[in-house]
């Protein structure tokens, strides 16, 4: 597809004028439930609901937890195995650097971890610059 000059302008403009108004939306929206926040109140951990008159606005408090790699192997070795592996979850993660490089580095070995990696093509991205006159 062959694209003019001026449609490149005037798709980026209008471009650049969606995202202006999706971040003004974006702040509008977190100053609204802030406010709800600070009028309801929030539970630390948890949900409660409250309704008005044409709406039940529910707030949630919620609590981010993260384990420590180096102190989960010393828990290991004070509870039960079982209790263990029920609590935490081990699961693989690709170095997706390594995976590429290995491709051009160990074809051999590229192709056996290929059999366990899923490929899909990701969202493309946009970016715009004004170009200065």
């Amino acid at each position: 597809m062959s694209a003019t000059e001026d449609t490149i302008d005037q798709l980026a403009n209008n471009l650049a004028a969606a995202k202006t108004a999706e971040e003004l939306a974006r702040k509008a929206r977190l100053k609204i439930e802030e406010d709800l926040i600070a009028t309801l109140g929030v539970k630390m951990d948890g949900s409660s609901t409250f309704r008005g008159h044409f709406f039940a606005v529910t707030t949630t408090g919620k609590l981010t937890r993260s384990v420590d790699a180096v102190k989960v192997w010393v828990v290991k070795d004070e509870i039960e195995q079982e209790l263990f592996e029920s609590l935490f979850k081990f699961s693989p993660s690709l170095n997706t650097k390594l995976y590429k490089d290995l491709k051009t580095t160990n074809l051999q070995a590229f192709k056996s971890v290929s059999q366990a990696v899923t490929t899909r093509p990701a969202k493309p991205s946009v970016s715009i610059k004004e170009l200065s006159q």
